[in-house]
């Protein structure tokens, strides 16, 4: 098999990096990347209760094979080095543009708060970002 990756040369970086994760998730079953996400531009992170998992995932994962569809993401569980410390949560990783991003992201938290209410929106209030995009929240 061949992979063809066009683009700027940091684009290309990144492609490569992505589809490492990828092939070792299907060929070694590690199931966890480890990155710094302090030093990328293209994640976010998204705490995902550990309840809460399975039903984020979908059977077979099929949940998030749709949001990395529907929003132009790759998505991958992250090991606990990359995360700030929180309990009983597990990270999710999801790589691509700004606003697939936050597609992605509201769609998680979504999900979640289906299963969990108000694990994302307890103690939420107004809230305008200030930069050209992004995402404000009114309670």
């Amino acid at each position: 098999s061949v992979a063809f990756l066009a683009g700027t040369l940091s684009a290309r970086q990144r492609g490569r990096e992505y589809l490492g994760w990828l092939c070792d998730q299907v060929c070694c079953k590690t199931g966890r990347i480890s990155i710094d996400p302090t030093s990328r531009d293209d994640v976010t992170l998204v705490p995902v209760p550990k309840d809460c998992i399975g039903y984020v995932m979908g059977d077979k994962r099929n949940t998030l094979s749709r949001l990395e569809e529907d929003w132009e993401t790759l998505i991958f569980f992250v090991d606990s080095k990359s995360l700030p410390t929180y309990q009983d949560v597990e990270g999710l990783a999801i790589f691509g543009s700004e606003r697939g991003r936050a597609g992605t992201e509201l769609k998680v938290m979504g999900a979640v708060e289906t299963k969990l209410p108000q694990f994302f929106t307890k103690g939420v209030g107004d809230f305008h970002y200030p930069h050209e995009w992004g995402v404000d929240t009114l309670p």
